[in-house]
């Protein structure tokens, strides 16, 4: 970079940690013209979550915004970050697919790319010797590094891996239990206490010969530098700023070794106490979720834990998954037995019983409906029901609608009500309605008075409807009469207008004046319209005084219009004034017609 620009500033954000740092600066817009953000493992300001992918945006403003420039933006990673991370990325969903197709990738999609080989050849080394000579660091790289690897001797990678190789039994213990950690989805801090559990599986033909401190032991050789080299494992210093997750020691694999590590071990299966020690020391519900997924892959019975283990730190939708997984495996007693054991949810076993009924286990899926209803989810027990009355086999869904209707359900209460209605049952209808209204819900009650006065019984019509009215449903008669006036019921619609009216319905009011006035019993009309605008209606008055315009009565609608304008009422003011000047001789006496 010196080289190259040699007159711009280098800023390297580090406190209070990378992706928070880059966030901070941006925002304070302390970056200068002429500046290099150089991101070194680039991958570490964008992986953390949720602050990787706000860092992703912020960057992508920096880029869009010209007045900052000109600014550098320069990043490195590993190719299997890059893989990982760089849009298209391909994998099976979770952390690493959200974030290749979120901000993280859109940034990385700007980016041009760089690939550093493996190996430099003499030829390429040849043509920069004026820069090789001009960097202590790279002439020592250059005459050392085994066939051209300048990159990862820059890294320490020769020391890094030599202290790996010799190692002994337990060190690499240690570090096995660490690769693995990170291969199969761990974040990068890994706590003291995780490596000795998941390092003693690793340890198992050599246990019965390790001293009593061998962990401490082993741990202090791979965290001591070596000429100044940070070692394999590199413990992580809390800053001042920062919060501690945990009382427990930090430490992070060396980049280069976790990288060939990778390579290396890519084939061998972990040990046991990897997941045992993930499920008891992981602190982060993305890596616990992370560990969890390729424990399932591998078949592995300790995924569960993992999955319990994320939703106890605040990430349910692990163990929900997987629920969800063994259900549509049919594995119905298995996720029976992880629902009641870690995750009590009325949806969980509404899914249950769906998935029992269409593998045919009538018994189960009734028995698990009902389970979810009592966790306060009836969609399970009324989709079942449904589905058995859609095929005819009612019997069977009146069972489970009385069942339901016992626990209070209003859609088993409604459905048992119609069906008492149709079998002509109409006390039996009468019962669950009532015990509706009493719940709140009057449209089963009306149901029944509307069958009450189909067979020419309206006093009783009328004495269920007003039941409705006087425990505060009026809204829902007059409504209830909006409905059926649709479909042509209008003696259905008149006796509930009629009742909503006698409740004090402002609308129902202004409704009956106006059928009374059409029927050319103009005093009752207007007595109706004026009990409308005393609550609040005056629209009831001029939409009579309209009707009587209608009528070829001019000063009555002035009168009446009037009269509503006078109680607020816009329609009314807004004709007053268009028909002030000369109201007998005046071309313009429309009127807005009046709603219903």
């Amino acid at each position: 970079m010196h080289a190259v620009l040699p007159d711009w500033k280098i800023w390297h954000p580090l406190a209070p940690d990378r992706p928070q740092a880059v966030i901070e600066a941006l925002r304070n817009k302390h970056l200068k013209p002429y500046s290099i953000v150089w991101l070194n493992e680039m991958q570490q300001y964008l992986l953390p979550q949720p602050d990787g992918p706000k860092a992703a945006a912020a960057l992508q403003n920096l880029l869009a915004d010209i007045s900052e420039g000109p600014i550098l933006l320069l990043g490195t990673m590993w190719p299997d970050y890059w893989e990982l991370l760089a849009p298209g990325a391909d994998g099976e969903g979770g952390l690493e697919l959200a974030v290749a197709n979120g901000a993280v990738g859109q940034l990385l999609e700007q980016a041009i790319t760089i690939t550093v080989p493996e190996a430099f050849t003499p030829t390429e080394l040849d043509a920069v010797a004026h820069l090789v000579r001009e960097d202590p660091r790279l002439a020592l790289a250059r005459q050392r590094a085994s066939n051209g690897q300048i990159t990862q001797f820059l890294a320490g990678a020769p020391t890094l891996w030599r202290r790996y190789e010799q190692a002994d039994a337990p060190s690499q213990a240690i570090l096995h239990a660490a690769i693995d950690a990170r291969r199969f989805g761990h974040g990068r801090l890994l706590t003291e206490g995780f490596l000795k559990e998941a390092a003693s599986g690793y340890c198992k033909n050599i246990w019965d010969s390790l001293s009593d401190n061998w962990f401490e032991l082993s741990l202090n050789k791979l965290a001591r530098n070596y000429r100044r080299l940070p070692g394999p494992l590199i413990r992580y210093r809390v800053r001042p700023d920062e919060q501690p997750v945990t009382g427990d020691s930090l430490y992070y694999l060396a980049d280069y070794l976790e990288e060939k590590g990778r390579i290396e071990r890519q084939k061998i299966p972990p040990e046991q106490s990897l997941w045992v020690a993930s499920a008891r020391y992981s602190l982060h519900p993305t890596d616990l979720i992370q560990l969890a997924r390729s424990a399932q892959k591998l078949k592995n019975e300790h995924c569960v834990d993992l999955y319990v283990r994320a939703s106890e730190c605040g990430d349910a939708a692990g163990i929900h998954w997987l629920i969800r997984t063994k259900i549509g495996r049919r594995r119905l007693v298995r996720a029976e037995t992880l629902i009641d054991d870690h995750a009590p949810s009325g949806r969980l076993f509404a899914e249950l019983s769906a998935a029992a009924s269409t593998s045919g286990l009538v018994l189960d899926a009734e028995r698990f409906a009902k389970r979810a209803f009592l966790l306060s989810d009836p969609t399970g027990l009324r989709r079942l029901a449904y589905d058995f009355a859609a095929s005819g086999q009612e019997e069977t869904a009146e069972r489970l609608y009385n069942w339901g209707a016992a626990s209070n359900d209003m859609v088993a209460i409604s459905w048992l009500t119609r069906r008492r209605l149709a079998q002509g049952r109409r006390q039996e209808a009468r019962r669950f309605a009532e015990a509706a209204l009493s719940l709140g819900f009057p449209a089963s009650l009306m149901q029944v008075a509307h069958d009450y006065l189909s067979s020419d019984d309206a006093a009783e019509a009328d004495h269920l409807y007003r039941k409705v009215a006087e425990l505060g449903h009026v809204g829902a008669l007059r409504r209830e009469a909006e409905e059926v006036s649709r479909y042509r019921q209008h003696r259905t619609a008149l006796h509930l207008y009629r009742v909503a009216a006698r409740a004090g319905d402002p609308l129902a009011l202004q409704w009956l004046s106006w059928h009374h006035e059409g029927r050319g019993e103009h005093l009752r009309a207007e007595e109706l319209a004026h009990s409308a605008a005393r609550l609040g209606n005056a629209h009831a008055l001029h939409g009579l005084a309209h009707l009587r315009l209608g009528a070829g009565c001019q000063d009555e609608a002035r009168r009446l219009n009037l009269l509503a304008a006078s109680m607020g009422d816009t329609n009314a003011r807004d004709w007053l004034a268009r028909n002030s000047s000369s109201p007998s001789d005046s071309d313009d006496t429309r009127m807005p017609l009046p709603s219903s």
